[in-house]
């Protein structure tokens, strides 16, 4: 039975490592004798280091119980090959490990195959590396020009604006929505840079949650307004104090917000705080046109976003929620999204209570 396995197969002594038993194919593995394990399967002369080496014969006879290390093998020829070695303790009558029983499995394709994801997955990651950097290099080569257009459109406005026909005062309009899209566009880029590279630095502070959203409030209820949409929020009835930084969870809920505006064509978005034991929860709630489950599970992957390509029906490179999440994870805030097609979506954030409130 025994030399019907196409794999190797030894019994050990558990003293002194000599070789029992060996099966035809271990014994076709190698041209040293058969004397201990460590002389047939490395042409060693003592047992392996522990530490460089981990050997399964010591592991098993230590604990008494089963092994599987993984073990660089020579061949006949001298070549090393990867090997995954199983051994099993026998006991002898006082409960003793008397001999181990080893076969060993080659794992050279195995390992090969790891090595070439492994490259390739280092190979992927220096690759986006470079797209990082080259985007965001270009967001700011563009930033410099972009500011001198937004300025001097504004400095036209207020010189020749009265001296022009209502009809092309829109052409102010066009160029300043314009321009701040594009800066607004530019800004996310460099900002998921950043934080791709990790050199974005948060600065937390005790901050009262309702101020920092009804900021957000004031600034996008324009965009509310335009569409013909309520645009309300319930705060708490005192300070809900939070340790946070202020730039990343007011951008956080400024994008969610924006979103739920961008995807709502009737109805409204509500806005709600409460505190539950320790923490607030924020939900931000709309009644637009859902996410489907398949798009829920890539939602937070940058550049994408659910309507895509030449045709997509929304504006955007899909930058908003990549952010959230990670301004989010920064802060400590926990998140959540529920959400059904064309009936709407709402995102609770958790944060936790300044101790000592």
């Amino acid at each position: 039975m025994l030399e019907s396995l196409p794999y190797p197969f030894y019994v050990i002594d558990a003293q002194d490592y000599t070789i029992h038993l060996a099966n035809s194919a271990a014994k076709s593995r190698t041209n040293e004798a058969m004397t201990t394990c460590y002389k047939m399967t490395h042409g060693r002369d003592e047992p392996c280091n522990k530490e460089e080496h981990p050997c399964p014969m010591e592991i098993t006879v230590r604990t008494g119980k089963p092994a599987v290390v993984e073990h660089l093998h020579r061949d006949k020829h001298g070549d090393l090959y990867h090997v995954e070695v199983h051994s099993y303790p026998i006991f002898d009558s006082e409960g003793q490990v008397e001999r181990v029983i080893e076969y060993s499995l080659d794992i050279t394709e195995r390992k090969q195959a790891e090595l070439e994801i492994a490259e390739s997955l280092l190979s992927a990651k220096q690759a986006n590396q470079v797209k990082d950097e080259f985007i965001a290099n270009i967001s700011h080569e563009i930033r410099t020009p972009l500011n001198s257009i937004i300025g001097f459109s504004d400095l036209f406005r207020q010189r020749y604006g009265d001296l022009v026909s209502v009809r092309d005062k829109g052409i102010f309009d066009f160029i300043t929505s314009s321009s701040n899209r594009l800066m607004h566009t530019v800004d996310s880029i460099l900002n998921i840079s950043q934080l791709a590279a990790g050199t974005i630095k948060i600065r937390q502070h005790e901050l009262d949650l309702n101020t920092i959203v009804r900021a957000v409030l004031g600034e996008i209820m324009p965009q509310a307004d335009e569409k013909g949409l309520d645009l309300t929020y319930t705060p708490t009835d005192q300070e809900a104090m939070v340790n946070v930084d202020n730039y990343s969870i007011h951008q956080a809920i400024l994008n969610i917000t924006e979103n739920a505006i961008k995807y709502t064509n009737k109805g409204k978005i509500e806005l709600s705080l409460i505190q539950k034991g320790d923490r607030f929860r924020l939900s931000i709630e709309d009644t637009g046109i859902g996410i489907s489950e398949e798009y829920i599970k890539r939602i937070y992957d940058p550049y994408t976003q659910e309507s895509e390509g030449f045709t997509k029906n929304f504006q955007g490179i899909g930058l908003g929620l990549a952010l959230t999440k990670r301004y989010l994870e920064l802060n400590g805030v926990e998140f959540e999204l529920e959400s059904q097609k064309n009936v709407g979506t709402t995102f609770t954030l958790c944060f936790p209570k300044c101790k000592g409130d």
